[in-house]
């Protein structure tokens, strides 16, 4: 619930609190506690502005750590998921 909180009132203002040099490190901090839609909704508000993002001082680390957990995300979702009956065992 905490996190939702915080997704909707950084809804807008996310490359601004990318590449402030306080803010910016509460973001990072923050990412690997999202979990995997809460990257999304990150990732895709950054939506025109990577090139922005990635030359800035303090931006280029708050992408270098999504990119960092945007990998085991994918990772995750593109191996086939096998559920296994264990009723049957």
């Amino acid at each position: 619930m905490f996190l939702n909180s915080v997704l909707s009132e950084l809804r807008g203002q996310e490359l601004a609190v990318s590449t402030d040099p306080d803010t910016a490190v509460v973001l990072e901090r923050l990412m690997p506690s999202l979990g995997d839609w809460g990257r999304r909704v990150i990732g895709d508000a950054f939506g025109d502005s990577w090139d922005v993002l990635i030359r800035h001082r303090f931006g280029s680390h708050v992408a270098q750590t999504w990119f960092t957990l945007a990998a085991d995300t994918l990772d995750r979702e593109v191996r086939p998921v096998l559920i296994v009956n264990q009723d049957c065992f």
